[in-house]
């Protein structure tokens, strides 16, 4: 993947303001000051002409193009650039790659982004896009929380949804901006497949990266509640007693001691609560949307094997293989064929193998059979002919 295309989202803050002259400065302290409407902001984001603060954009935009021939000082002009130059570096240009700037709700916030992604669409000669996130600033926590952080993750999974992970090279860049939003775009890089983590501090030479950890939110329970979490998320908050009929909870469930109460932001309004989808909320709805997992069925074959094999690894192995087969990004990714006409699920360095077949029309998995390596190129069975397995048992879990 020589020429992968590249999507990097950046969070932006307003140091590339910093390096201008003194008048210019004191001039963007003053823009700050304003209360702009939504609309004026994404004006200043996506207008070509007569947006508030052209004459700042036009200033810091030369400043940026006349100096654009000394890379070192393009890295002292911003952090956004500082990072950005580091992270493409040498690559070669694709044209489907994607510069995405995440700009705060405010006039300086969002004239930084416009700068820096125009600047960063001409000099790279990548496509690069301002996203103005409203509720994003630090003037109001309870609209940051309620409103800002939320569309923030919702943004950020939009544009991983058009930059598919088997497509693109998918890049984290909060180097810029609030260090408050880091711990999830550190979340949703540990949850979605294929998101690297890169960042800068300040004016360092080198960047960091983060592997992605090997850390997962339970799903297979928040399954159970994606009906709650799109039914908060449609209405925008509901009252105690309705979110209680939704997680089927009487009035003796203390809510504040579940686990999954973290989901949700609460606030209280006239001496009633209300309840809306906290950040974390916000995540495992957005990953859900997106996991859509069809039925797993067994043979009997394939059921027996189960019930009665003695070693535990490979158990523990055929258990991972049912809960993550029915995801169409699993099987697409762990898919092999070897000696056997049946796809094969191959579970990394582990013995444990399912062959199985995905019937499109009904949309559903069927394991033919649960298998495992007795040496580097046979199984223990392998099937030949789909008639030879008829009866079929609904995998809902292990009940060991």
């Amino acid at each position: 993947m020589s020429n992968q295309p590249i999507c990097i989202i950046s969070t932006v803050g307003q140091s590339v303001f910093r390096n201008l002259d003194k008048q210019t400065e004191s001039d963007v302290r003053d823009f700050a000051k304003q209360t702009l409407s939504l609309e004026a902001l994404n004006n200043i984001a996506t207008a070509k002409s007569n947006f508030a603060g052209e004459d700042l954009y036009h200033r810091a935009l030369n400043t940026l193009n006349v100096n654009r021939d000394n890379k070192q000082w393009l890295r002292g002009a911003s952090a956004e650039l500082n990072s950005i130059l580091r992270i493409i570096g040498d690559t070669p240009k694709n044209p489907n790659d994607q510069l995405h700037f995440l700009a705060t709700e405010t006039p300086d916030g969002v004239l930084a982004a416009r700068i820096i992604a125009d600047f960063c669409q001409d000099y790279f000669g990548r496509k690069a896009e301002v996203h103005v996130i409203e509720g994003l600033q630090v003037n109001d926590s309870q609209r940051f929380r309620r409103r800002g952080l939320p569309l923030l993750i919702q943004t950020i999974y939009r544009i991983l949804n058009k930059a598919h992970r088997g497509t693109f090279r998918r890049i984290f860049n909060p180097t810029g901006g609030f260090k408050s939003v880091i711990p999830y775009f550190t979340i949703i890089g540990m949850l979605e497949e294929n998101v690297e983590m890169q960042y800068i501090f300040e004016r360092s030479e080198e960047l960091i990266r983060l592997a992605q950890l090997p850390i997962n939110l339970d799903f297979e329970e928040l399954g159970e509640i994606k009906d709650v979490l799109q039914a908060v998320e449609e209405q925008d908050e509901v009252s105690e007693a309705e979110l209680r009929q939704l997680l089927k909870f009487d009035e003796s469930v203390d809510l504040s001691q579940q686990p999954l109460y973290t989901l949700f932001e609460r606030e209280e309004i006239d001496g009633e609560y209300y309840y809306s989808l906290g950040a974390l909320g916000v995540i495992a709805n957005e990953h859900l949307k997106n996991a859509v997992t069809t039925e797993v069925w067994l043979s009997k074959q394939a059921k027996k094997a189960f019930d009665t094999i003695k070693d535990a690894e490979i158990k523990r192995g055929w258990e991972k293989i049912l809960n993550e087969i029915g995801l169409a990004e699993n099987r697409d990714k762990h898919m092999h064929r070897a000696g056997s006409s049946f796809p094969v699920y191959k579970l990394g360095r582990s013995k444990a193998r399912a062959f199985y077949v995905y019937e499109k029309k009904g949309d559903y998995v069927l394991i033919l059979e649960l298998a495992y390596h007795i040496n580097e190129t046979d199984y223990n069975v392998t099937p030949t002919r789909r008639d030879d397995y008829g009866k079929f048992e609904r995998w809902t879990g292990s009940k060991s």
